[in-house]
């Protein structure tokens, strides 16, 4: 096996529609697989060592920040700087 033929195989489970995460499992299950082989000396090398697996983007929406209600409330209970130092 050579990196060219693991990254097809990364490249296959992102066409067949395999979440970011399964196919971060799945490449790190047959680096270390190949990462054994090496260390037994079986191999000189481990060609998934630098392939990566696709980044997990989150859209915007998934995010959760304070409304203006919960901000306002947030900051109400933070003491003036001024006034807990008397200089205020």
């Amino acid at each position: 096996m050579t990196v060219t033929h693991v990254k097809r195989y990364r490249q296959a489970l992102i066409e067949n529609n395999y979440n970011p995460i399964t196919i971060r499992w799945k490449l790190s299950i047959v680096r270390r697989f190949y990462e054994a082989a090496r260390n037994a000396v079986l191999r000189p090398d481990n060609p998934v060592a630098g392939v990566k697996a696709p980044r997990i983007r989150q859209a915007t929406e998934d995010f959760k920040y304070l409304c203006d209600e919960e901000l306002a409330r947030f900051f109400s209970v933070i003491p003036d700087p001024d006034e807990a130092s008397g200089l205020g």
